[in-house]
């Protein structure tokens, strides 16, 4: 997978020496409190192997490096994003 840039979105990690990642802090409705939390999205594309593999009925696996399970959602959206 790739990251994209989405809008409103700044540029993280590259002065620490990783790959660039556009991140939108935001904030979603959070069903289970009844309000708005904060949270911070990334946009990725996935490579051609990754889509043969994807279509081929693969799954996709998601990683968060932390020592809690955090929250998270994975979706799907027609927006256009800028390289």
């Amino acid at each position: 997978m790739q990251p994209v840039h989405i809008e409103g979105a700044i540029v993280a990690g590259e002065s620490q020496g990783y790959v660039p990642l556009p991140v939108l802090h935001t904030a979603h409705h959070c069903e289970v409190v009844n309000r708005d939390v904060p949270c911070k999205v990334t946009a990725w594309l996935p490579t051609e192997e990754e889509l043969r593999l994807i279509n081929a009925g693969k799954p996709i696996f998601v990683s968060i490096e932390s020592t809690v399970v955090h929250p998270m959602i994975v979706w799907v959206e027609d927006v256009k994003v800028t390289e």
